[in-house]
């Protein structure tokens, strides 16, 4: 969730040798192929002076106060984010060819998301795993008006525009808390790391997997990356 520590867990991934996409990075760049279905849902109050660009604080004030509006962004942009990073893991899992784990036991296989929206925006299919980083809402909104600049009532909104923490817990794989410290986060992180290690070969981008038809009758093979980018069916 928002303002919950993602870009700290990421990091350690990073450390760890994994390539890390970011879910913001992409959004920022759907403004572009978005840009025309935006104003006409929205309208040019939500431009720049320069016409040509989304003028994001603007447009957050129409979404982030209105739970119809937000809906109406998030289906304009959510799809357009998710097929843009359905490539990226493509194109980098097709990079990393040929790459395995490290004597250090460094990550050259593995990319990670970092995406606030990961659950509501159904990403879910683009990952073996799901990781969600928590924190107490009063924690989110400490972090989010110091990061931010924001007053308590536009942090508020931003954090209650997203799901709970429970419907989150409901569909991870691997939950971190972070109510404390940087140290003590990354101290957590180690034995889920540690633990990732040892499911290793299992979430291989680069297991070869039969790809079957409606009949179960093996049609092909491909690489996990491939299966799951353009959402074939294979054979367990």
């Amino acid at each position: 969730g928002i303002a919950s520590g993602k870009t700290t867990v990421t990091e350690e991934f990073e450390k760890a040798g994994a390539k890390v996409l970011n879910a913001d990075h992409f959004g920022h760049l759907a403004y572009g192929p978005c840009f025309a279905d935006l104003v006409a849902r929205f309208g040019e109050g939500i431009l720049n002076d320069d016409k040509k660009t989304i003028n994001r604080k603007e447009l957050g004030k129409i979404v982030f106060s209105d739970p119809v509006e937000l809906l109406a962004l998030n289906a304009i942009m959510w799809p357009v984010i998710k097929n843009m990073m359905r490539e990226e893991i493509f194109k980098v899992a097709a990079e990393m060819n040929g790459k395995s784990v490290s004597k250090k036991g460094k990550f050259f296989n593995l990319i990670a998301i970092e995406a606030a929206v990961m659950v509501e925006a159904n990403w879910m299919d683009l990952v073996d795993e799901v990781w969600v980083v928590l924190a107490d809402e009063q924690v989110q909104k400490t972090r989010l008006m110091q990061r931010n600049k924001l007053e308590p009532a536009e942090a508020e909104k931003r954090i209650r525009a997203q799901i709970s923490n429970q419907e989150r817990e409901c569909v991870a794989h691997v939950a971190v808390w972070n109510n404390g410290t940087l140290e003590e986060l990354r101290a957590s992180l180690q034995n889920q790391i540690l633990s990732l290690r040892s499911r290793y070969s299992k979430l291989s981008a680069f297991e070869v997997l039969d790809v079957v038809d409606s009949d179960n009758k093996v049609i092909d093979q491909c690489k996990r990356a491939v299966v799951k980018a353009f959402k074939l069916t294979s054979r367990v």
